[in-house]
């Protein structure tokens, strides 16, 4: 998948904005692939949680490729990448507050419990937080 950096997103609308550019559709992209398994990877990295592996369940994969193309929006506007995945996702690592414990004892509680935790609608998360223990280091 193509992720990008929330800064980036306002870079191209300001862009869009101050051009004269009319009657146009870009994409905004980084034009790198980056899969969730890289993202969890990184996250666990920044939060200092080597000891951890991200799991994932078998699933079909439809679309092998997700890149977008800048091109056209770098030549009309001028959009260039300022923030890669990896840095992004490691400063929302740094600035966030540890999990809450009445969020971990929930979680820690119905997993205990034998209880599947569930998505709107009912669907089965099928733990997939299970990869994760959820602790705040207090």
């Amino acid at each position: 998948m193509d992720f990008v950096n929330v800064k980036d997103i306002v870079q191209a609308n300001v862009l869009g904005l101050e051009s004269d550019v009319v009657n146009e559709v870009f994409n905004v992209a980084t034009q790198t692939q980056t899969s969730v398994r890289q993202l969890a990877e990184i996250l666990l990295q920044s939060l200092g949680k080597h000891d951890l592996k991200p799991e994932f369940l078998p699933r079909p994969v439809l679309v092998q490729k997700r890149e977008g193309d800048i091109s056209k929006i770098a030549k009309m506007l001028g959009y260039k990448v300022t923030v890669d995945a990896r840095s992004g996702l490691s400063e929302v690592a740094a600035t966030s507050p540890p999990t809450p414990r009445l969020l971990r004892c929930r979680i820690e509680r119905t997993r205990s419990a034998g209880n599947p935790l569930r998505r709107p609608g009912g669907r089965l998360m099928k733990e997939s937080i299970r990869a994760f223990k959820l602790d705040s280091g207090d």
